[in-house]
């Protein structure tokens, strides 16, 4: 039992490195095809407005890095919940 599960499991890795190699290598055309359909890709995408907005943000976060938190204490944290509650309460 134990020998046919080792043919097996050598045949299924045989058959897989051999479906591997079948493959045939990229040839010329097909590299300018690639070539054509990234360099249509790109011209579509908005990835410039994309990227200025990354670094809007990226500048914006590094900006507000060191300012303090708006409500540092749990005291202070409380006094506004409360003041959103009794305004919620109200409407």
């Amino acid at each position: 039992m134990n020998k046919l599960l080792i043919a097996l499991i050598a045949g299924s890795f045989a058959a897989t490195v051999g479906a591997q190699g079948t493959m045939p290598g990229e040839t010329p055309k097909d590299k300018a095809k690639q070539t054509t359909v990234e360099s249509v890709t790109k011209s579509q995408t908005d990835t410039g407005v994309r990227q200025s907005q990354e670094k809007a943000g990226v500048a914006e976060a590094k900006a507000s890095k060191g300012t303090p938190k708006d409500l540092p204490t749990k005291a202070d944290k409380q006094k506004a919940v409360d003041s959103s509650t009794k305004a919620n309460a109200s409407q």
